[in-house]
């Protein structure tokens, strides 16, 4: 088993805590012979092994709690019989990747963002199985079937390209690959450094695209891989109108 934030381990000696007070109020009373008492304790003396049987369950349900709490958060991954038994494989894994000349910017260490997001994705996903490895190449928005994790990050829509993305256009593509090939559990990963132009907020199409994936019948679950340094000397343009209007010279009609 192996867990995608096994730093949360770390957390792990947090499950003697309710031992620990289990234990302080144990000390907080303290036992004084009385002799009135005496009867009341004869009585009681059948049922204090159920009560201390009862006692150590309560504590060892709160001790589980604590613990499974922090399984949780890590995010544990089964494999071989105990994924077999306990999980299920994902069908279809669909990637993004956005290869944009914006992703070729060095970052820390001299990696570029493309280099980094193409090491960590090819991490994350060595951890999982899938039946099915689908790239959209954020190029043409084609999808491509891959028969192995290997043979898809090692493949061309991977690789750097001087093309922008469109990622309604690529998230359509994707939506239609599903419908087309009646995929089953699905998950979608995708790798951007969240260019406003690239996503194109204000597009029409996530709408369609959003409707399109909420009726989809399999479950299809995103995972969104980005980088978050962003570099301050970046400008973007954006036509936002286009006048056509004549100019007072010869005649002439210039674009405003």
């Amino acid at each position: 088993m192996s867990f995608l934030q096994p730093l949360i381990l770390v957390a792990l000696p947090l499950i003697g805590l309710p031992i620990l007070i289990h234990l302080i109020n144990q000390w907080r009373y303290q036992t004084k012979p009385w002799g009135a008492m005496q009867f009341l304790l004869a009585a009681n003396r059948m049922n204090r092994g159920f009560a201390r049987i009862r006692q150590w369950l309560i504590l060892a349900m709160r001790t589980l709690v604590v613990a499974g709490l922090i399984f949780a958060v890590a995010r544990p991954l089964a494999s071989g019989l105990l994924g077999f038994a306990a999980g299920t494989v994902t069908d279809t894994t669909v990637v993004i990747m956005d290869r944009s000349p914006s992703m070729l910017q060095a970052g820390i260490g001299g990696e570029t963002k493309l280099e980094a997001a193409h090491r960590q994705i090819g991490d994350a996903l060595s951890k999982l199985k899938s039946n099915h490895w689908v790239a959209i190449d954020s190029a043409s928005g084609e999808a491509a079937s891959f028969d192995s994790l290997e043979a898809m990050m090692d493949s061309p829509a991977m690789l750097p390209s001087s093309t922008s993305s469109d990622f309604p256009v690529l998230m359509q593509s994707a939506l239609d690959y599903l419908q087309a090939n009646s995929s089953g559990q699905t998950e979608v990963w995708i790798c951007s450094d969240l260019r406003a132009a690239d996503w194109n907020a204000e597009s029409g199409n996530w709408s369609v695209v959003r409707q399109g994936f909420q009726a989809l019948p399999q479950t299809v679950r995103f995972h969104l891989l980005t980088y978050p340094s962003i570099a301050e000397e970046n400008i973007g343009l954006r036509v936002s109108e286009v006048r056509r209007a004549a100019s007072t010279e010869s005649g002439n009609v210039e674009n405003a």
